[in-house]
């Protein structure tokens, strides 16, 4: 891996083919580790991965700045190849750049100033079960991005699209990921209208949802169509309780931190029921 001195663009593509376990545990480390503590993903490195055997020898993508951004396999035989993306072109990922990417199992895009994603641009990526897309400058999501990315031997699938500009995103944008379990929005000024097919997962197992510092309006019935939302992230936004807000929810982490509570009373709590095990209000006053 070739690191950047200080000033020059950082470009970071990971790929390694090792199998992780996606247990809670896991899922919910990884929010509370990483969630708006400021942290790089290069600091980060393998993150709690690293628990499951990943070492950073198994197999990963060389990123170099040169005439523009050359990403590069370093280990063919997983399946890998090679993209580029000029500094003069919009930087949009295209359906045919990942098409030799069959085996690839986690992708990391990270600060490549992406313009845009074509519809059907991770379809051959049939072993994909971890997408980060983070830190680049695209305005919105489609549900046709995603088209034929997931088979259906990945049993858990994770997509974290923090720090991008994303404005709006179209309905039933992720109804079509199969095995969906972590979905992370943090840091997105999310200003489009939100309704409840905005967050139409389909995927019958446990959910994580990270919407930090989106200023997304938490209201009554806006995740009925994720049936099974464990985890909800709602940091950074300030929150109002409105009557009923949590009714139907079977929520056991809920994260409310820096959101301009000054009261708790009984009643806000109202429809959450017993399944709470986690409550976080740091940062409030």
């Amino acid at each position: 891996m070739k690191f950047l001195s200080a000033g020059q663009s950082f470009a970071f593509l990971l790929i390694t083919i090792c199998t992780t376990t996606n247990g809670l545990e896991h899922n919910v480390k990884q929010y509370r580790h990483v969630a708006d503590k400021g942290l790089k993903p290069a600091t980060r490195g393998y993150r709690s991965m690293a628990t499951n055997g990943l070492t950073p020898s198994s197999a990963y993508v060389r990123s170099e700045i040169t005439a523009g951004i050359i990403v590069e396999c370093d280990t063919p035989w997983i399946g890998g190849g090679r993209v580029t993306l000029n500094e003069t072109q919009d930087r949009t990922i295209t359906q045919d750049m990942f098409q030799t990417f069959s085996a690839c199992e986690q992708l990391e895009l990270i600060d490549l100033s992406i313009s845009d994603i074509s519809d059907n641009a991770f379809s051959s990526m049939r072993k994909l079960d971890y997408l980060r897309i983070e830190g680049n400058h695209f305005g919105s999501v489609r549900r046709a991005m995603f088209n034929g990315m997931v088979s259906e031997v990945v049993k858990y699938f994770q997509l974290h699209m923090p720090d991008n500009r994303i404005l709006f995103i179209q309905s039933q944008s992720f109804a079509d990921i199969k095995s969906l379990t972590n979905l992370d929005l943090r840091r997105n000024p999310l200003t489009g209208p939100m309704t409840p097919d905005t967050f139409r997962i389909n995927n019958q197992g446990n959910i994580f949802l990270g919407l930090s510092y989106t200023g997304v309006v938490i209201e009554q019935g806006l995740f009925q169509h994720i049936p099974n939302l464990e985890g909800l992230f709602i940091d950074g936004t300030p929150f109002k309780f409105t009557p009923n807000v949590w009714k139907g929810l079977k929520l056991t982490h809920l994260s409310i931190e820096h959101a301009n509570i000054t009261e708790l009373k009984r009643e806000q709590w109202e429809g959450l029921g017993n399944s709470l095990k986690y409550l976080f209000l740091d940062g409030n006053t």
